[in-house]
């Protein structure tokens, strides 16, 4: 079979043997894999670094790493293992669904069940995967395997969707319109939630508006904690979730500007 790696800032495919099914296990011939552009983007950047640069990154935390090597492996073995580190072969991917072509009898399935995938460590990239039973779930129909790749993905907004605690008739804001808040927004809207969308990028805004949200704002508007007073009654929203990544706390501190005492 195929699969996809990633090395030296490059992704690769090698063939390798059909994974061997155990215990508990289930053997999926792949379908649909899902591309996850953010995480990946990064993993497969930070595979072409120079462990210099590496170590620049975030200079504290890997300086200890290599310190601590130095102690329990000495420096040549430490050396070994850098090298090893950086020139092996990385296996990504953790979300696809597909057709099980083998399955250990207590796992609950059977040849020719059409599933859905989750999990970083299994959903690789590639013809053939194999799960633990509980990582998997069995699809109606053939149908819908396209959607169901993006499972593990929409698992995370459908976690954060529950933690909110939100019910029908509520206000939620939506902070960061990409693929996980996207999601949230229509979680949040087929549960009869008045749904706000902020995000930096128009085009996002644009699909948040279609796929859910009553209205949105651009993060960049100086009026949008106005804005949002107005359209709550001067409350504030019910619940606030971030779907977005910041180096600063100004996501939080929205957050906290926007969403009503106790929410």
């Amino acid at each position: 079979m195929k699969q996809v790696f990633f090395s030296k800032g490059k992704a690769t495919i090698q063939n390798l043997p059909v994974p061997m099914l155990r215990r508990g296990m289930v053997l999926v011939k792949t379908h649909y894999s899902f591309i996850s552009s953010g995480p990946e983007g990064q993993t497969l950047q930070l595979t072409g670094k120079s462990v210099a640069s590496r170590v620049s990154d975030d200079f504290e935390k890997q300086a200890s790493k290599v310190i601590n090597a130095i102690k329990n492996h000495g420096i040549s073995g430490t050396i070994q293992l850098i090298r090893g580190a950086t020139e092996r072969l990385l296996e990504v991917g953790y979300s696809c669904s597909g057709q099980v072509v083998e399955a250990c009898s207590e796992s609950g399935f059977v040849k020719g069940d059409f599933v859905g995938c989750a999990g970083a460590g299994f959903a690789f990239h590639g013809d053939y995967v194999v799960f633990p039973k509980n990582l998997v779930v069995k699809l109606s129909g053939k149908e819908h395997l396209q959607s169901a790749s993006v499972v593990a993905v929409a698992s995370i907004a459908l976690q954060g969707f529950r933690r909110s605690g939100l019910k029908f008739g509520e206000s939620v804001l939506v902070i960061g319109l990409g693929l996980v808040g996207l999601l949230t927004v229509q979680f949040a809207k087929n549960a009869g939630c008045r749904v706000i969308g902020i995000d930096l990028e128009d085009n996002r805004l644009e699909l948040g508006k279609s796929l859910g949200c009553s209205h949105v704002f651009n993060a960049s508007n100086p009026a949008v904690e106005k804005e949002i007073e107005w359209l709550t009654g001067r409350n504030g929203v019910d619940a606030t979730i971030i779907c977005a990544s910041s180096s600063s706390g100004s996501v939080i501190n929205r957050a906290m500007e926007n969403t009503r005492r106790k929410g």
